[in-house]
């Protein structure tokens, strides 16, 4: 039996239109970009006011807030927050800021749309921006006074994107006023608020509790950890089971012996 030959390409008739793309079928699922809008150097989107800068961005931010509950657990009020919109005038709905990381140790840890200064025990313990293209000079210049103004005792500027002479540069109160916090011997720079270091470790953000000297895992590193601590007690529960069926083996063997 002879195979079918393979037709030959039709030109396509003349009048017969293409489908449209994707992109304009489902016009309306598409993401609308929050201005300003950041491109990289073909003209994609790679920022906006809604997006993450970067992975890197994203990931040193997600550490900052998981890291951060986790050394601040034992104080039941402390508030660990992600961009929550801090408002500081009641009545003047563009008095906001919008902190990458807001700490207010006596806060308490229920829910809330916003941070309003007015209905909290007082002003965030803690304010923390991670530098990115579009806004990084308003972290580094603008806001400093305000948080300072408004008595924010510590202001933390991490710098993922390389514009500053160190990666992590921060600010503590002292009478009212901003002083730079110099870093230590062990290349870290300490936090009141957190009691901890902050620092760069292999390339990434991470604190380092004072009490331990130990790093605060991400949460990748606590899941693996966590497995690992499992796969150790079933392997010695394991090895324990055996010992014990070994001994009762022995034991039953000298019984025959006696007898």
């Amino acid at each position: 039996m002879q195979p079918k030959p393979i037709p030959a390409m039709q030109p396509r008739p003349v009048g017969v239109t293409r489908r449209p793309p994707l992109s304009v079928v489902h016009a309306e699922a598409l993401y609308r970009p929050v201005p300003p809008v950041s491109v990289d150097e073909d003209g994609y989107i790679c920022g906006d006011n809604r997006m993450s800068e970067s992975t890197r961005h994203q990931r040193w931010l997600s550490y900052g807030v998981d890291a951060g509950r986790s050394l601040l657990a034992h104080l039941p009020n402390a508030l660990v927050a992600g961009d929550l919109a801090f408002l500081f005038e009641e009545g003047t709905r563009s008095a906001v800021l919008s902190p990458d990381v807001s700490v207010a140790l006596d806060a308490g840890r229920h829910d809330r749309g916003s941070y309003k200064l007015w209905e909290e025990p007082g002003v965030p313990d803690l304010a923390l921006e991670a530098l990115s293209e579009k806004s990084w000079r308003r972290d580094v210049q603008v806001k400093p006074p305000l948080y300072e103004a408004l008595g924010v005792r510590e202001y933390w500027i991490l710098d993922p994107i390389g514009k500053l002479p160190a990666p992590i540069t921060g600010y503590r109160l002292h009478h009212g006023r901003y002083r730079r916090i110099p870093a230590n011997r062990s290349g870290g720079w300490f936090s009141d608020v957190f009691g901890a270091d902050l620092l760069i470790h292999e390339g990434e953000f991470r604190f380092r509790d004072v009490k331990t000297g130990e790093l605060v895992p991400d949460y990748a590193q606590t899941v693996r950890e966590r497995d690992a601590e499992k796969r150790a007690r079933a392997d010695a529960e394991r090895a324990r089971t055996a010992a014990e069926r070994r001994v009762a083996e022995l034991e039953a063997e000298l019984r025959k012996l006696r007898d």
